[in-house]
């Protein structure tokens, strides 16, 4: 404490009495950093920084407070009854840290529920995993977009170029469907082909194909196999137009002037015709979609409404606005 006061002293003796107050300020902010740097040097420590964890609470805080009091005293006065103390508070907040991390990661994993994609990504987070999509080095974030856009659009431009190339169409009135359709990078090999008239096509929920032909009976084209066969939809009836498949499994065939409704097994639930006026319903299918929650939906294009309903009522009719609501003459189905 002498040393750093005759240090002080010796500072502010040490100056000129013409120097200006510029250079005083100066020499005293010089010999005082010196004689701090002397006395008290920066000392540094490193501080380990932890994530903030959820399942840390204040009741663990506590214990593991009273663990350091009980190791402080430990090490004061090495009594082993201390040192018994010591132990036992460690086991306690080791208990409590247990039981605190298994509750916390249970519930997150039942809040996963059917989620497998959360679950997994929860898994992933737990064994330290960590994805990472590392980014072309561009210039800027405009060139990167671009360079994305123009990947996109030139995949899909040699995706149907390639199609186009084996796609062979003979006729005017006959389709050229093509099936099991392989991917090679950005090249396309067609594994199998069938010619024929196609009015409409869907997906069921195991992947098999139905087709609406000029034929009675939906056709099919099971899953795994590469021949065209007849279906259980529909084996007597004529004149089909649409068909749509829901995510439920529900086939739902457009004939003209009638919806059907039908389960997996072909069996007819539903027939829509007339409406509650016993006026006709439907005039020239020209789609038949639905969404999540179940609601089908049913486009005529002849008198320009749209039928909603689902497997056993229907729902609503919407004909559109007035002012739009006229036809631009004759449609065919395609």
């Amino acid at each position: 404490m002498t040393a750093f006061k005759k240090d002080i002293v010796d500072c502010f003796s040490c100056t000129g009495i013409d120097s200006s107050i510029e250079q005083q300020v100066e020499h005293y902010h010089g010999n005082l950093s010196n004689i701090f740097d002397k006395h008290a040097p920066v000392t540094i420590k490193s501080v380990v920084l932890r994530p903030n964890t959820e399942w840390y609470s204040d009741h663990l805080n506590n214990a593991k407070r009273d663990k350091r009091k009980a190791e402080r005293k430990w090490r004061d006065s090495k009594f082993e009854v201390h040192h018994q103390m010591y132990t036992e508070k460690c086991r306690t907040v080791d208990k409590l840290l247990y039981i605190a991390k298994e509750t916390y990661y249970s519930s997150k994993i039942e809040n996963c529920g059917n989620d497998h994609k959360q679950l997994f990504k929860l898994t992933k987070h737990l064994m330290g995993k960590q994805q990472q999509t590392p980014l072309p080095s561009l210039s800027s974030d405009l060139e990167l977009s671009n360079s994305f856009a123009d990947f996109f659009v030139n995949k899909v431009v040699t995706i149907r170029d390639g199609l186009r190339d084996q796609n062979v169409v003979n006729g005017d009135n006959i389709a050229f469907l093509q099936a099991d359709v392989e991917f090679t990078g950005d090249r396309v090999r067609v594994i199998s082909s069938f010619n024929l008239y196609v009015c409409d096509i869907a997906v069921t929920p195991t992947n098999d194909i139905l087709l609406v032909t000029n034929q009675p009976q939906l056709k099919q084209i099971k899953a795994g196999f590469k021949k065209i066969t007849d279906s259980i939809y529909c084996p007597d009836i004529s004149d089909l137009w649409r068909v749509h498949v829901t995510k439920d499994g529900l086939v739902i065939v457009g004939v003209n002037k009638v919806v059907i409704v039908m389960d997996t097994d072909g069996k007819h639930l539903t027939m829509y015709e007339k409406d509650e006026n016993n006026q006709q319903l439907f005039s020239g299918i020209s789609s038949i979609t639905s969404i999540t929650n179940g609601n089908i939906f049913v486009a005529c294009i002849h008198d320009r409404k749209v039928v909603v309903f689902q497997k056993i009522e229907i729902i609503s009719i919407y004909r559109g606005h007035p002012s739009n609501n006229h036809t631009y003459g004759q449609c065919y189905r395609s």
